[in-house]
């Protein structure tokens, strides 16, 4: 896991961003779990629907029991995914306005981004924020909301 950062400057334009990313790690997707796992107790997701119901049919999604008598809803590799991803975390463009003033020394017009995109595999809601501060909860989804897009617009005036 990292960050990569880059900073682009022509005159008065900049262009700042920055970028994680994680390769290899894998992730436990317990939301998942809960809800393609078959429980009569719990909403399930449309996967459902491409669940094994016929002899010959080709599916990832065992057969839905009652009460489960096969375990399918138990901890399984199933569950396991691929939690490497690139995310561009935060993208800043400014312009610094000239400024020929003897009380301004600068005017700098600002618009920044914050999780723009999150190039991945993982089927959960973003594979950077899985875990509940816990320790023992690490690699673990366990359903918590990914991190917010946010666009904030700024002016900076140097008196």
């Amino acid at each position: 896991y990292g960050n990569i950062f880059t900073s682009l400057q022509w005159k008065n334009l900049r262009l700042d961003a920055t970028f994680n990313y994680s390769l290899g790690n894998d992730i436990y997707n317990y939301q998942r779990s809960i809800l393609e796992g078959g429980n009569m107790f719990y909403n399930q997701t449309t996967a459902m629907n491409n669940r094994w119901t016929t002899d010959g049919q080709q599916t990832n999604i065992p057969r839905a029991n009652y009460q489960d008598p096969m375990g399918n809803a138990r901890f399984s590799d199933r569950w396991i995914e691929d939690g490497s991803y690139l995310k561009l975390k935060n993208i800043t463009l400014s312009f610094a306005v000239p400024v020929r003033s003897t009380y301004l020394q600068g005017i700098t017009v600002w618009a920044s981004a914050e999780n723009l995109f999150t190039i991945t595999k993982y089927l959960g809601s973003d594979p950077d924020c899985i875990t509940a501060g816990s320790q023992l909860l690490q690699g673990i989804d366990t359903g918590l909301l990914g991190n917010a897009r946010t666009v904030s617009l700024g002016v900076k005036i140097n008196l």
